[in-house]
């Protein structure tokens, strides 16, 4: 039998548990996790296929940005896939880059 402390921890800890999940977010919590990718534009097509994300408003055209040159670096170009998935009752947080938690796929070669 659980004694009374361990009752204590474990009601604390479901009563917590709601709070914790709701933070993460942008501006709140861990907003994004961003990975390696050798074809990021095939990712972004796989992650809108297969589960309700939305792409951010702020998305370079075609999933590529171009960086200009700059100093003594020649101008370059990232392919990335960036997925955002929706929260409910959010609408409108989170501005240009989504209001739910951010899966980036990003290649630089």
């Amino acid at each position: 039998m659980a004694s009374r402390s361990q009752v204590g921890f474990r009601i604390a800890g479901f009563a917590i548990l709601p709070f914790v999940s709701l933070g993460q977010s942008p501006g709140n919590g861990v907003s994004k996790s961003t990975y390696s990718c050798n074809d990021p534009i095939s990712a972004w097509t796989f992650l809108n296929k297969y589960f309700p994300v939305e792409t951010p408003q702020d998305e370079c055209a075609n999933n590529i940005c171009s960086c200009s040159a700059s100093g003594n670096s020649p101008a370059w170009e990232i392919q990335q896939g960036r997925v955002y998935a929706q929260q409910e009752n959010s609408a409108g947080l989170g501005g240009s880059a989504g209001n739910g938690f951010g899966l980036h796929c990003v290649n630089v070669s």
